[in-house]
């Protein structure tokens, strides 16, 4: 199929992604605001590179990043999150079982989902590790974009997501008792087993 217009008016690289989208919005001054959807992959520095060359090429007004407030760690190293774009607080990793407990007491999640939820983010981790690469950098690499402007010139950078917590609960409470088992069993044996960076590629 023809390649859209709009499309083609990007950068080569970002003309062969099916993960882009371009959707238009009609205001009420009979204009309409254009937003480009970019699906990325939390691991994956394809992604990262897709980021930067799109925000490059097209000097939004406006960022917005698929990020809640309880994920900002992701965006700079924890002692730099103070910067004025972003204002959380966050708190360190310790053990397994005080980050369950953590979860369990900003959220409604039991025991045992807010166990699956940590193994979950360890898992990330490795998987993050094993192809060398940093979780979460497409939304750094965003961010860096944002404060790199001058302060007349900087997009206003938006986090757009609802807590991450809120999220798996809802997940959770989707999954029948046989389910919840599978994915139990799955995350305890993908945070075990060693990943191999040739098949997450």
């Amino acid at each position: 199929a023809p390649l859209p217009l709009w499309k083609r008016a990007l950068p080569e690289r970002l003309q062969r992604r099916s993960t882009l989208q371009l959707i238009r919005i009609p205001t009420s001054q009979n204009t309409q605001v254009q937003v480009y959807l970019l699906g990325t992959s939390h691991v994956s520095n394809d992604s990262s590179a897709d980021v930067t060359l799109l925000l490059e090429h097209l000097k939004p007004d406006v960022v917005f990043l698929e990020l809640c407030e309880q994920r900002v760690n992701l965006l700079t190293p924890a002692e730099e999150n103070n910067d004025e774009c972003v204002d959380s607080s966050n708190s360190t990793d310790s053990s397994l079982w005080k980050r369950v407990q953590q979860i369990q007491q900003h959220s409604n999640m039991t025991k045992l989902s807010a166990f699956s939820t940590v193994l979950l983010t360890r898992v990330q981790h490795r998987y993050a590790d094993s192809l060398g690469v940093e979780l979460g950098s497409e939304f750094r690499v965003a961010y860096e974009y944002c404060i790199s402007k001058p302060h007349g010139r900087r997009p206003l950078l938006i986090l757009g997501d609802r807590p991450l917590q809120l999220t798996l609960l809802r997940a959770w409470e989707h999954l029948s008792w046989w389910e919840t088992c599978k994915v139990i069993v799955s995350l305890l044996w993908s945070s075990l087993q060693k990943p191999n960076p040739d098949e997450l590629r």
